[in-house]
């Protein structure tokens, strides 16, 4: 979607522009894969990590690329499926005049088409695409986007000790009830949440293929195109800088 330029934001002081934002490049990051894996993107890094059948053990298990994994590759089916695209953005920003001038790259979010499937975490992102879209002024730029998801939930001022276990944790509670296929529990156990989740066999399988698929389709991606590796970067960045801000001190 090239554009011809258009200031963004604009600050001017006795008759010179003290400040000047405009965007002179945006477009759409092509992306062509296999469409449809799986219903369920939200769950398939349960086909991955040694999550189910935990009968509330510690697992071991990372939580924080647990809970990375499933929001990147939610949000690359989402993309691959044209419900969502991805938009690459050039600014310049120009101080007093253009005395001073930069160039400034990142991404946004944008909706394409309405999202028709059943998965929670897609629906989330989805929703947080399209509610920052109504009402900011500016575009879905993707820490507002990541922003909104943790808030939805973690809450938008609570603190945890884990806070992506906690993520985890209450993506899983919102699956359980709806979805036959699974069995989730989580106690607390001397002082400690563990989880129980067991997945019957069929669907783990269907997991653990439509992780591998969107993992390979990643990484294709990743080396073939430079915009693409750089809003990976991005986003990874802006994922564990939500997360951290949503961590307590002690």
């Amino acid at each position: 979607m090239p554009i011809h330029k258009q200031i963004i934001h604009q600050t001017k002081f006795l008759g010179i522009d003290f400040y000047k934002r405009t965007r002179i490049e945006e477009h759409e990051v092509q992306i062509n894969a296999q469409q449809n894996i799986t219903e369920h993107p939200g769950m398939v890094i349960a086909g991955k990590v040694p999550i189910t059948n935990s009968s509330f053990t510690e697992l071991g298990s990372d939580w924080a690329k647990i809970a990375h994994h499933t929001i990147e590759l939610t949000l690359l089916d989402l993309i691959i499926n044209d419900f969502i695209e991805l938009v690459l953005f050039k600014d310049t920003k120009s101080y007093l005049d253009n005395l001073i001038k930069n160039e400034y790259k990142n991404y946004r979010l944008a909706i394409k088409n309405k999202y028709s499937g059943k998965d929670w975490l897609s629906k989330s992102i989805f929703q947080s695409v399209k509610s920052i879209e109504r009402s900011m002024e500016e575009k879905a730029h993707l820490r507002a986007v990541i922003e909104s998801l943790l808030d939805k939930y973690l809450g938008g001022s609570d603190t945890f000790q884990f806070p992506q276990k906690s993520f985890v944790f209450e993506l899983i509670k919102r699956y359980t009830p709806n979805n036959s296929w699974m069995i989730s529990e989580v106690r607390t156990v001397f002082f400690r949440k563990r989880l129980k989740l067991e997945i019957i066999p069929q669907k783990r399988e269907e997991f653990k293929n439509a992780y591998k698929i969107l993992a390979q389709i990643r990484k294709t991606l990743q080396q073939e195109s430079p915009e693409f590796r750089r809003y990976t970067s991005e986003l990874n960045e802006i994922i564990e800088a939500e997360f951290a801000k949503r961590k307590s001190s002690n």
